[in-house]
């Protein structure tokens, strides 16, 4: 049951940090050509994101931390933004009378009058049909910004925060807040009027779920580094990459299979018959998805690196690892954004899907990185990566890596 769990990331100390790699192993195949490495090609998806309409005060040299990148702030800052977002958010829904959780009213012409219970106040309406710029979505964020600006200089009624950073937070700190936080529950109101973008958003929920697993195995696999190069004398942490590891899923998804069908043939695949309801309800389980591009020497060797990892941690730790099945034949035809070594690719794949449209683009480099020192045709005599006595190579589906 050991090599059938996955870890609970809310329980477990955070994953160790993976080291910086330069892809050392490529630079030097390519320097002994005497030319420099060919960029490792990453696909990225374009956005569909509305204009940046910023409204900033003309003529501003200091840094806005109300709408800066926040590589270019500080942690001070990020914090101070954090607190003031926050405020910025409550006061607005104040204003609109959208509490959180409920749905923003479908804008129609003519907007029928909303009021507050008590006061008989009528709340402000955004018009997400329309751009930040409609004098219906400027009227709620210049509200917001004077509300706000009047608590500042109130300080019997001013959040702490505000009167704390009463320099940094300017208005137009306020100001650039309320416009992102204004374009943040335009993206919700999309959502939820919106089946596409409802769509677009699930599966963008479940692509950073996925790809936070996959770092945390990277981070795990990272760890066993040290005890495989003494054992093999080479330095596997070039083949240990976010986008190159197979993903775990958390439920059926999109296959169209009932979440409780999923579960109990999870369990049953982990030898749990007969099930009580009630515990199956509470059972968390990881299922993997083995890439088809995956060849055999590459699952191995993450494979041998999960070994190592699963053997250095206490049986307490490995009490705290979520249900994993392996064996359920699950795979996926998915090619990653990042071009794998040469050795890593599975020949056979790659001979069958290259010329299909959907996947010209991205394996229009592949085969160009060539092996590095110690792996695939680089394989040092005293490297066997456990490739001629592994156990499981009869059983790759089973792998964990």
């Amino acid at each position: 049951m050991e090599h059938m769990m996955e870890q609970r990331r809310d329980v477990l100390p955070a994953a160790p940090p993976l080291a910086a790699s330069n892809r050392g192993g490529r630079k030097g195949v390519y320097a002994a050509r005497g030319g420099g490495p060919p960029k490792r090609r990453r696909i990225l998806a374009s956005k569909d994101t509305e204009n940046p309409e910023e409204e900033d005060a003309a003529g501003e040299d200091t840094l806005n931390i109300g709408n800066a990148p926040l590589s270019l702030l500080t942690a001070e800052q990020k914090a101070i933004r954090h607190e003031v977002a926050k405020l910025v958010r409550d006061q607005m829904r104040r204003l609109t009378g959208v509490m959180v959780k409920e749905i923003w009213p479908k804008w129609t012409n003519p907007m029928p009058v909303r009021l507050e219970p008590e006061t008989g106040t009528p709340y402000l309406t955004p018009n997400f049909e329309e751009t930040i710029r409609h004098p219906d979505n400027k009227a709620i964020i210049d509200r917001t910004v004077s509300v706000l600006w009047f608590e500042k200089h109130n300080p019997m009624i001013a959040h702490e925060v505000l009167v704390a950073n009463a320099e940094v937070v300017t208005r137009a700190v306020l100001h650039g807040i309320a416009q992102t936080t204004w374009r943040g529950f335009k993206e919700a109101y999309k959502a939820q009027h919106s089946e596409i973008h409802m769509q677009k958003q699930l599966v963008g929920a479940q692509n950073a779920r996925r790809y936070l697993r996959r770092k945390h195995k990277c981070a795990h696999l990272a760890t066993a580094v040290p005890a495989y190069q003494e054992r093999h004398g080479v330095d596997p942490s070039d083949l240990i990459a976010i986008e190159l590891m197979s993903d775990d899923r958390s439920g059926p998804e999109d296959e169209g299979e009932p979440e409780y069908e999923w579960k109990q043939r999870m369990a049953k695949a982990l030898g749990m018959t007969e099930v009580e309801d009630s515990i199956l309800d509470t059972l968390v389980f990881f299922e993997k998805i083995k890439p088809n591009w995956h060849s055999d020497e590459y699952s191995a060797i993450l494979h041998e690196l999960w070994d190592i990892h699963w053997s250095s941690i206490t049986p307490k730790q490995k009490k705290e690892y979520r249900l994993r099945v392996t064996t359920s034949g699950r795979s996926t035809n998915e090619a990653p954004a990042e071009t794998p070594y040469d050795f890593g690719i599975n020949k056979t794949w790659y001979e069958e899907y290259k010329d299909k449209d959907q996947y010209k683009k991205l394996l229009a480099d592949w085969y160009k990185y060539p092996d590095p020192p110690g792996f695939g045709s680089h394989c040092l005599a005293n490297n066997t990566n456990a490739r001629s006595n592994s156990p499981d190579l009869d059983n790759i589906g089973d792998l964990y890596a």
